[in-house]
């Protein structure tokens, strides 16, 4: 005859209703870094091939991080699980 399995209890919900939990969005979590100062900083694009054809000066100036704009910090937070 079947009996099933032992239900820890624990794991029982008692009716009561539960909120999903909020997870963060694993690519942006990858990409995008908050500052101490509450900005949100992410890499420059056009830095991954083609080097050769850029200027010295172009490549520098890509390597440093920027600023997510203002339109989209809002999604961003949303994706990262603070807001």
């Amino acid at each position: 005859m079947y009996k099933p399995a032992a239900v820890r209890p624990d794991a029982v919900n008692l009716g009561e209703a539960t909120m999903p939990k909020m997870k963060t969005h694993s690519g942006t979590k990858k990409r995008i870094k908050k500052t101490g100062s509450g900005k949100l900083m992410h890499e420059q694009v056009n830095k991954r091939h083609r080097l050769e054809v850029k200027t010295s000066k172009r490549s520098r100036k890509l390597q440093q991080d920027s600023a997510v704009s203002s339109a989209d910090s809002k999604n961003v937070k949303r994706l990262l699980g603070m807001r």
